[in-house]
């Protein structure tokens, strides 16, 4: 079984974070098999991995519901209890009704991927037109499945080069064209025929181009084939031929 501080680690939330998600969630469920009576309260301790609720229970002469104890049953706590107190229990989850917990858990794990959507699109939106590494983890149909950390990509059929070939396992760099938000998920799609690719490579390579040294004028690209670059330089001591 996964920790809190495990699943903390694995989707990349801090902890007080997925501590309020698991929180808010589990009310949202158990609190529509109580009243405000019951005062419900949850608690997920990370230190000990513990996730239980804490709630009073009305003493009624027979229990009819999760939020009732019957007089009989709560004199087991409290021999002075009478009908109308109130019970204090802590209860684990693991002892809900399954459709409670079932519930639950699918609230949980939609607000965690929404969380991690909203972190890839604010991250790659920051990295568009620019290029980033990854590792091809996937081929299928529509191209490259790209592994670039903690989401994947997408270098489509239409964005790769003719006559580039590549196998699961290996690293391609290639240009952030645009961050697409899908049903389910959100996919960074690539490219490696834009002219801003092979601009933005020439800045990493040459030094000059990156210290503005040299200025790229026009990219003709005919990926796979050709691919003309016009540059000047704004430096009379730089040139701009000999540098590129």
């Amino acid at each position: 079984m996964v920790t809190l501080a495990e699943l903390a680690n694995l989707k990349q939330l801090d902890k007080e974070k997925l501590t309020e998600i698991i929180k808010n969630s589990l009310y949202q469920a158990i609190s529509k098999r109580l009243t405000l009576e019951n005062e419900l309260e949850i608690v997920a301790d990370f230190e000990t991995n513990k996730v239980y609720a804490k709630f009073k229970k009305i003493v009624t002469e027979q229990d009819m519901s999760l939020g009732e104890i019957s007089l009989s049953e709560a004199q087991k706590y409290n021999p002075d209890a009478k009908i109308g107190d109130k019970i204090p229990v802590e209860m684990p989850i693991s002892k809900f009704e399954p459709k409670v917990i079932k519930i639950a858990r699918k609230v949980i794990m939609e607000k965690i991927r929404s969380l991690e959507e909203d972190r890839i699109i604010f991250d790659y939106e920051r990295q568009k037109n620019q290029i980033i590494s990854g590792k091809i983890r996937k081929i299928d149909y529509i191209g490259y499945i790209v592994d670039i950390g903690y989401a994947d990509a997408i270098l489509p059929l239409e964005e790769q080069v003719e006559g580039e070939f590549y196998k699961v396992g290996d690293i391609i760099r290639a240009f952030v064209l645009n961050i697409r938000k899908r049903k389910k998920d959100v996919v960074v799609i690539l490219s490696r025929t834009r002219p801003e690719f092979v601009k933005k490579l020439f800045e990493i390579e040459i030094p000059e181009i990156a210290n503005n040294d040299i200025e790229v004028i026009k990219i003709v690209r005919e990926p796979g084939i050709r691919t003309k670059v016009a540059v000047r330089s704004l430096n009379k001591k730089v040139d701009p031929i000999a540098s590129c």
